[in-house]
């Protein structure tokens, strides 16, 4: 479970540090206008950096599955850990890649993309670093719910650690594919006038 919870973190911060590159990267490499003179549009330029943002995340998640299976072959629910473990960080790194390459399109500079993007996961991730007792009272248990990073965590926790099954991580999978969804409607809407 701990060792999931790391490639989740290292997925989320490689996807705002790639994402937070995608537009404002070139615009400080002054390589934009000359990508834009190609025969496509902003949103379709936003999606293949998307892409190659899932791409960097299968290569993370193909290189971590020996370490898992290294820490956890004597344990429970091993390939239910790797399978949630596929579909939790793809969530992640849609929602977190897509924000930043959508502050990234609106801002002039990579270092502005980069510091905002950094903050905004500091800030989601700072109630999952708070400790159990604390997440136990009731504001706790509302950031867990409405916290996508926390959503991912607890579905691993869940399903490593409790053995628990489907029916259970519905509720947060659907927190973290809400935020996938609208942070892709918010990428298309600051990519359409590039």
């Amino acid at each position: 479970y701990m060792m999931a919870g790391i490639i989740i973190a290292l997925a989320a911060l490689v996807a705002v540090i790639r994402g937070s590159d995608g537009f404002a990267g070139e615009r400080d490499r002054q390589t934009l206008e000359s990508l834009l003179l190609a025969p496509v549009n902003g949103p379709i330029l936003a999606a293949a950096k998307l892409f190659g943002l899932l791409v960097s995340w299968l290569t993370l998640f193909v290189l971590a599955i020996p370490y898992l299976w290294a820490v956890g072959s004597t344990g429970q629910n091993l390939l239910a850990a790797i399978q949630y473990l596929f579909v939790v960080g793809t969530l992640i790194v849609l929602a977190f890649g897509g924000a930043s390459l959508a502050l990234s399109a609106r801002l002039k500079t990579f270092k502005g993309g980069l510091s905002l993007s950094l903050t905004l996961l500091l800030l989601f991730a700072s109630p999952v670093l708070l400790g159990p007792s604390l997440r136990q009272s009731a504001a706790g248990r509302l950031l867990d719910m409405v916290n996508p990073l926390a959503a991912g965590l607890n579905t691993l926790d869940s399903v490593v650690i409790d053995s628990q099954g489907l029916t259970w991580q519905l509720p947060r999978l659907a927190i973290m594919t809400g935020y996938a969804l609208v942070i892709l409607w918010w990428l298309y809407t600051a990519t359409r006038r590039l």
